[in-house]
């Protein structure tokens, strides 16, 4: 008797220059007034009759490529079905009732983004590093570190030059809120009781029909690549050290045996080195479906040695030939993470997830096969594919400041986080 929702708003034609505003907006909608309900009052109904409301923006790569995209705004909600039009009901409030006019309400709130990103950035470090890391090499992810590192820029400007910034801001995402919510643009995606189904769907619709309708723009001109090779030092004395590339524009594919190297380099080459050797917290690898590859540490006290080790990869690859006893635990150990429970909410996420980005069954089950199948020819064919990978030469290492400057001609650009 659990309702999950998930509207997906398509905002493909919103302009570059908007997007960390709507990254903003994503973050404070429901927490100022609306016509009916004061913004308290909306977080009491939200624990009363819901398990929760999130809004997200996030750019949605077609299967195989790292030019094509599509830009959703997603609004998820789970409710028991009895309790879902009171749901609803908070949604049609903060959809069309909001109340953005509260200049020191929205000092407050961007006060406690910028906080919470100050305390827990070196916490973030290494997701930071990664997708500053990917936005060299595919346009999808540069839409979407514009809620990394680039966010936290916006925020420490808007915070610095508030009382300047921040009525035009406020116009700006009056504005946003009713781009976001149009009955023309949106994918409803819900998982529930089959018998309630019916009722499930014909209430989100109903929600639906009350919102505007807009002619739908032009696909905004594509971010373009900025400066790479950068570092982003913190005070921390240990870094987050990323090295990858774009797998695809050498003419490689993606292949299952890319997900069997990813858990094999967990417990072997690069954990021998950057862990064992190197003194990290931990080393991690991923090969992306649509051809973006990258290798990156985890609170690691070394930085040069560190992209000495990656470099050194291709060639360990080669070379190693895995007993057929081992091979089999690495393909136990990824298939696992790929047959793991899934709850109905993850299950409909995972589901929609492969809808937007168009990733067909037969190439799901392709890459299955190749999994259960991969062999040490198939892993050693994968260092050409590591080799042009890396040597696209980008780099991005957030960290301390002292060894960044002591490696300085590594970087073209040094950021102070």
């Amino acid at each position: 008797k659990i309702a999950y929702t998930s509207f997906y708003f398509d905002i493909t034609d919103m302009e570059a220059e908007k997007l960390p505003l709507c990254y903003l907006l994503t973050d404070i909608m429901g927490k100022f007034n609306t016509e009916r309900y004061s913004y308290q009052e909306l977080a009491t109904n939200a624990i009363m009759y819901t398990g929760g409301i999130a809004f997200a923006v996030r750019a949605f790569t077609e299967a195989e490529s790292t030019d094509d995209y599509k830009i959703y705004f997603s609004t998820k909600g789970k409710c028991l079905t009895d309790n879902l039009p009171k749901m609803l009901d908070i949604l049609q409030a903060i959809a069309l009732e909001s109340k953005m006019d509260d200049l020191e309400r929205f000092r407050e709130l961007v006060s406690e983004l910028k906080t919470d990103w100050d305390d827990n950035f070196f916490n973030r470090g290494q997701t930071v590093a990664i997708t500053r890391l990917f936005s060299y090499c595919s346009a999808d992810a540069r839409v979407n570190e514009q809620d990394e590192f680039s966010y936290y820029q916006f925020l420490k400007k808007l915070t610095d030059n508030f009382d300047e910034l921040a009525p035009q801001v406020l116009e700006q995402l009056r504005l946003l809120i009713k781009r976001f919510f149009q009955k023309n643009r949106f994918l409803l995606s819900y998982s529930c009781d089959v018998k309630e189904q019916a009722t499930v769907r014909q209430q989100c619709l109903d929600f639906i029909s009350k919102l505007s309708e807009a002619e739908a723009g032009e696909k905004a001109e594509v971010l373009p690549v900025g400066t790479v090779n950068e570092a982003i030092a913190t005070a921390g004395k240990v870094q987050y050290v990323a090295a990858g590339g774009n797998f695809a524009k050498h003419g490689h594919k993606y292949v299952g045996a890319m997900a069997v190297l990813e858990t094999i380099l967990s417990y072997e080459y690069l954990w021998t080195k950057i862990r064992i050797q190197g003194g990290a917290y931990g080393v991690t690898a991923r090969f992306e479906l649509n051809g973006v590859g990258v290798f990156a540490s985890y609170r690691d006290p070394q930085l040069p040695k560190t992209l000495e080790a990656y470099q050194g990869l291709a060639e360990w690859l080669r070379n190693e030939e895995f007993p057929e006893r081992e091979l089999n635990k690495y393909v136990i150990g990824t298939i696992s993470t790929m047959d793991k429970p899934l709850t109905n909410s993850m299950r409909l996420d995972k589901a929609t997830a492969q809808y937007l980005k168009h990733v067909p069954v037969e190439l799901r089950q392709r890459i299955r096969s190749e999994i259960l199948n991969v062999s040490n020819a198939d892993l050693q064919a994968l260092a050409k594919v590591v080799e042009d990978m890396l040597s696209d030469g980008l780099i991005c290492v957030v960290g301390g400041k002292q060894p960044i400057e002591a490696n300085k001609s590594l970087f073209n650009n040094i950021i102070n986080a």
